[in-house]
């Protein structure tokens, strides 16, 4: 048999179609990514933004608690002392008001609040009771969380 020139060419066509995806197919599938993107990273970052803040409250709650056990130890008053502009606390020796913890939550930090507030400065006695109720409110972008510390020293986390 011989083969007709046009069959060979028409082969080879199809052949070199086949390889490879066109433009058109390129650009679909990229814009198809930059939709599905475009709807994960919102959701992303408001489960960064949680996972942020409740960081920040499981701390704070656990140096209330470091606070009472460092009175008892020290067998002295610990204040703790609430700088909102800074969105930092301290926890203070009142005796001698030196400085035993200090943490910043504010935009430098991996916790990225945008507000830090209490509703009193606490002190903590070495009896195991505090000079009051408090109620410490933090927000980040899209959360807030209030820690509530009673009297007698109960820490909840909301």
């Amino acid at each position: 048999m011989v083969a007709m020139p046009g069959t060979v060419r028409r082969r080879w066509a199809v052949q070199r179609r086949r390889s490879g995806f066109s433009l058109a197919e390129v650009l679909v599938v990229v814009s198809l990514l930059g939709i599905l993107a475009s709807f994960a990273i919102p959701a992303v970052s408001q489960s960064m933004d949680q996972t942020r803040i409740d960081r920040a409250a499981y701390l704070l709650s656990s140096d209330l608690e470091h606070a009472f056990t460092l009175a008892a130890r020290l067998q002295s008053p610990v204040r703790v002392v609430v700088d909102g502009a800074n969105r930092s606390y301290t926890l203070r020796n009142s005796a001698t008001n030196g400085v035993l913890v200090q943490r910043h939550l504010g935009p430098g930090s991996i916790y990225g609040l945008t507000s830090l507030a209490s509703t009193i400065t606490v002190e903590m006695f070495p009896n195991g009771v505090a000079s009051g109720a408090t109620t410490f409110v933090m927000q980040t972008a899209f959360n807030t969380r209030t820690i509530q510390m009673s009297r007698a020293g109960q820490v909840r986390v909301n």
